[in-house]
């Protein structure tokens, strides 16, 4: 992830606040970094998340293969986009996928509209309660 507006940056630490009400134990990590990393990082803690939402930056491939096979799920809440290949990995080692409706996405990933706060976060609850029929992996 970037965090320039168009990859909902600020939609996801909406969605923590809201998600961590119901799931406290509810952790994020963001694997990315960019030119606004410091705003970024300033809205986590305005937003009492520190202990929650943690800002990997950029890690290798394989690194984020290893931390991303062993989340429950993946998370792209973009407002524009393309083919991402993060999501496509995600989807081939059976992560389950929460996607704005936006660019391509393939079979298997869950979709809310680009910008719907409520869509997304009723769908990351979804996933991480184990009722969408997909395999659920705990870390």
């Amino acid at each position: 992830m970037f965090f320039r507006p168009e990859y909902g940056f600020d939609l996801l630490v909406t969605a923590m606040q809201r998600l961590k009400e119901d799931l406290p134990d509810i952790g994020c990590m963001v694997m990315g970094s960019g030119e606004d990393r410091g705003t970024a990082e300033d809205l986590v803690a305005r937003s009492d998340l520190s202990e929650t939402l943690y800002l990997a930056g950029d890690l290798d491939h394989e690194t984020c293969l290893a931390l991303m096979a062993r989340s429950a799920a993946f998370v792209r809440p973009t407002f524009r986009d393309g083919d991402s290949i993060s999501v496509r990995e995600a989807i081939s080692m059976h992560v389950p996928v929460v996607a704005s409706n936006v660019g391509t996405r393939p079979d298997g990933a869950l979709l809310f509209e680009a910008g719907d706060v409520d869509g997304f976060v009723k769908t990351v609850r979804t996933v991480l309660r184990g009722s969408t029929g997909l395999a659920v992996r705990s870390s």
